[in-house]
């Protein structure tokens, strides 16, 4: 009895055990998978945030090829290329059987173009499901539209082909009887004999007349082949070749091996990049940091104590740490800052005014006559910076700049003025003098893509971009601060657009 009673103790206490060991397992568990899903949810708020900005990325960038396209489409721009050319092939899809014929089953270029422009301005981005949909349609879009241009190429080159062939044809003349004796003319070489000639021809040139002595005092050149690696080996002309190149060019080359690593050792010099952190930074800037670290610490960062490397070390500190060069024209509001890394950066700041109100007179045009409201405007300054790109330099395309100020629930942009001169877009440079470009923006100032540019940025230049933004409910500047998200800037590397996206600080 005694043995059976012990055992329903055991059993008892083993269930208690268990009771309070289960509700701790669970609740390691559920907090595992909670961490889960809140680390999922961060991923896909990132991720909604890039498709949206890609999405409306690719609607304005579709509106301004459809202006271009049709431009060009115009019987005026096609006739002046190609008279022969029928103007209803041109942004069309052609039938393959007959070249001259547009073929009704395929739709234009500049329609799908359309499309993609209204479907991006139809996003939702707080609807995910119908924005994902959004998102599919418009990659079909932009794969028809694909399509379509690459019909309107193949077209271009077989008319191309033909018209080169006709031209062939026309051109052709029969060679006259002159242009046939000159074909057994006998060619003399550069030593005065006639040893180079064509000994083919029948002429009895073989044994008449031949100075054998010109042949012997002709001039014979040697030349000495130089090995990279001598090279590379002089530290004073390693140097010399680096002061030529930019940080991108100097960093590719020293890895492309160990060996170039060890032999481009005169790269790291400070001669080398203490007028790459100047010309970046500013003298002010690279003052300030050099005061803030001393060599010491400088040199024990990434760096052995023997290494002399503390301009470099300091452009690498710099370059993470986004620092912006000097400007007295910039607002006194910082407002945040972004990059492309190593491509280009971008700083915005806001000219407050001192009551912190937002409101001005604005011009504006409803049924063909003036009239002047109040409407809440701000004024931002974008200051730009080409920090990689020496081959080319970088376009800014002209454009409207929007700040995204959407929530969960709603999407909404506050986009700039553009029916008031007095409020119109300008670009300065560092020191306040008007940039070239932005003075004659006329059709000829334009980049490969047809598109007007605002400015044109070689390696290291810098433009400060003043626009003012219709902020619709925002009353002061406080109540701005807390709506606004980012701003979205397009800029043009290499014939590509990329959206430059400088998110605000509140």
């Amino acid at each position: 009895a005694s043995s059976a009673h012990q055992k329903k103790l055991d059993a008892a206490a083993a269930a208690a055990a268990a009771i309070t060991k289960a509700p701790i397992n669970e609740g390691l568990s559920y907090e595992r998978k909670k961490q889960r899903a809140k680390d999922a949810r961060v991923k896909l708020n990132e991720s909604i945030e890039r498709l949206s900005i890609a999405i409306n990325l690719a609607g304005s960038q579709s509106k301004e090829r459809m202006k271009t396209h049709k431009g060009w489409s115009s019987p005026v721009g096609a006739n002046a290329v190609n008279k022969k050319r029928p103007n209803s092939a041109i942004g069309q899809g052609v039938d393959n059987n007959n070249n001259n014929q547009p073929n009704s089953n395929h739709t234009s270029a500049a329609e799908i173009m359309g499309e993609v422009g209204k479907t991006a301005e139809e996003a939702k981005k707080w609807d995910r499901p119908s924005f994902v949909g959004t998102a599919a349609s418009i990659v079909q879009h932009l794969n028809s539209e694909c399509e379509a241009l690459m019909r309107e190429l193949v077209q271009m080159k077989k008319e191309r082909i033909q018209w080169e062939k006709s031209n062939t044809d026309t051109c052709c003349i029969k060679k006259n009887s002159r242009d046939e004796a000159l074909e057994f003319t006998v060619s003399v070489s550069e030593s005065g004999s006639f040893d180079g000639g064509d000994r083919t021809a029948g002429v009895g040139f073989k044994n008449s007349n031949i100075d054998e002595r010109s042949r012997k005092r002709a001039k014979v050149v040697t030349v000495r082949t130089t090995d990279i690696f001598d090279i590379l080996r002089v530290e004073r002309v390693v140097t010399a070749i680096g002061a030529f190149l930019d940080p991108r060019s100097i960093i590719q080359n020293m890895l492309v091996s160990q060996s170039w690593r060890c032999r481009l050792g005169p790269f790291k010099a400070d001669t080398i990049w203490s007028p790459f952190c100047v010309n970046r930074f500013g003298a002010i800037q690279v003052r300030e940091w050099k005061n803030r670290y001393d060599e010491e610490e400088m040199l024990t960062i990434d760096h052995s104590r023997d290494e002399r490397n503390l301009m470099l070390t300091l452009y690498q500190q710099m370059n993470e740490a986004n620092v912006k060069p000097k400007c007295h024209y910039e607002g006194l509001l910082h407002l945040g800052g972004g990059k492309i890394d190593n491509v280009v950066c971008a700083w915005v700041s806001l000219v407050e005014r001192s009551n912190g109100e937002t409101r001005r007179s604005v011009l504006s045009w409803k049924d063909n006559e003036v009239q002047y409201s109040s409407l809440p405007i701000v004024e931002l300054r974008i200051l730009m910076q080409n920090v990689g790109i020496s081959s080319g330099g970088i376009y800014i395309p002209d454009q409207i700049i929007s700040i995204d100020a959407s929530t969960k629930r709603r999407g909404e942009e506050m986009f700039e003025i553009t029916s008031d001169q007095r409020f119109a877009k300008k670009v300065i440079n560092l020191d306040g003098s008007d940039h070239i470009e932005s003075s004659s923006l006329t059709s000829t100032s334009s980049s490969d893509s047809g598109v007007k540019q605002l400015a044109k940025l070689g390696l290291f230049e810098s433009v400060v971009i003043t626009t003012y933004i219709h902020v619709k409910a925002c009353p002061t500047t406080n109540k701005f601060k807390s709506r606004a998200k980012y701003v979205k800037i397009l800029v043009n590397v290499r014939g590509t657009t990329l959206p430059l996206v400088v998110p605000m600080t509140s």
